[in-house]
């Protein structure tokens, strides 16, 4: 069983990843397309390319740590090593993922590099005012190479834990022994199936911009007013801004 799996990563490893990327990608924009929210289609296309290139750069990084860290895979070979990585990245490591980049932004903010920290911050592409307000590349590469920095690390932590978790998915697959193609099949196909799309959903929710609070308000009247918002949010927005503004000169 163990050779069957190692020629399945070794042979098909890049086109079972990009597939199953290319699965999760699509689930992502299904979700999208039900919200209701104020993120465009652009904004929701530079979210999600941060994802596919940091799990194009995973490959690279996995593979690493699959020469660095041999023993990982478990006593039935790289069976167990593959689902102890497809359970552990979609769950300690989003986890890590998250404090990861929390604790990187806060740091440059602690250390003086406020204005550098809001321009990286996570989802927000534009820079400017009003008729003026552009897309700026800058932001986008400095967010995407932060999001890079984190996902590295973070997949290293998970790679240096898997050979316990691989121990665990040992005992979870033993009950496959008298089906080694089924085995295979639940491990390189079903499992990364359900795990990443989940992944990338979860992700997606710290990698977008957030929601503005009634505090932020009055700064997304002016894109809403030239057309990076839809129609009906710009309205709502100014409502909700101009009803704020109110209250406060009031109070």
């Amino acid at each position: 069983m163990a050779a069957q799996c190692a020629a399945a990563t070794w042979c098909f490893g890049l086109f079972l990843h990009g597939g199953v990327v290319l699965v999760a990608t699509l689930f992502l924009a299904w979700w999208r397309s039900r919200e209701n929210t104020s993120r465009t289609w652009f904004e929701f296309a530079l979210d999600c390319s941060k994802q596919i290139l940091a799990a194009a750069w995973v490959g690279v990084v996995d593979m690493a740590c699959d020469t660095a860290l041999a023993s990982r895979a478990g006593p039935r070979g790289d069976c167990a090593g593959f689902a102890a990585d497809s359970v552990a990245d979609a769950t300690l490591g989003v986890l890590l993922q998250w404090l990861l980049l929390g604790f990187a932004l806060s740091l440059l903010h602690r250390a003086g590099f406020k204005s550098f920290a809001d321009r990286i911050a996570t989802g927000v592409y534009w820079r400017g005012a009003g008729s003026r307000m552009k897309f700026s590349p800058e932001s986008y590469i400095g967010q995407l190479t932060l999001w890079l920095a984190v996902v590295t690390v973070a997949k290293v932590a998970v790679s240096v834990l898997s050979p316990g978790i691989a121990s665990v998915a040992d005992l979870v697959l033993s009950g496959f022994d008298a089906r080694p193609q089924v085995e295979a099949f639940v491990v390189m196909i079903c499992l990364p199936l359900v795990m990443t799309p989940a992944q990338f959903l979860i992700t997606d929710t710290f990698l977008r911009r957030p929601p503005p609070t009634h505090y932020d308000m009055p700064q997304y009247i002016e894109p809403a007013s030239v057309g990076f918002y839809g129609e009906d949010d710009a309205l709502v927005t100014a409502s909700l801004g101009g009803c704020f503004l109110c209250g406060t000169r009031s109070s």
